[in-house]
């Protein structure tokens, strides 16, 4: 493989994970996510996608700075467990080649 071949697809591959999201996202939109639902009567810590994949050291998907996200995470939720809040952890699953939504078995 060519240098010029690898550059080009070394940047199609760095741009996959946002068309990949804006996808997902679209989908959930014509889904009626992404509405209000009402309020709360207390607070709530929410983690939202702190998924392995996003917080794993090599990983394609890593986030950069984790190694400082994690701990602030982790000192967060302890405050808010010392003060009787909940702590919430959500994941997203992957929409399938044919958008429909996985069914778990």
């Amino acid at each position: 493989m060519s240098e010029n071949s690898h550059a080009v697809l070394e940047a199609q591959l760095e741009a996959l994970p946002e068309k990949v999201f804006a996808a997902g996202a679209e989908e959930c939109n014509k889904r009626g996510f992404k509405r209000r639902v009402g309020y709360g009567t207390r607070p709530a810590i929410i983690h939202i996608d702190m998924a392995n994949a996003l917080t794993r050291p090599g990983h394609n998907f890593t986030c950069k700075n984790m190694d400082v996200i994690i701990p602030a995470c982790q000192d967060l939720n302890a405050a808010a467990r010392a003060k009787g809040v909940p702590v919430i952890f959500t994941t997203t699953t992957s929409l399938s080649v044919n958008n429909k939504v996985p069914v778990n078995s």
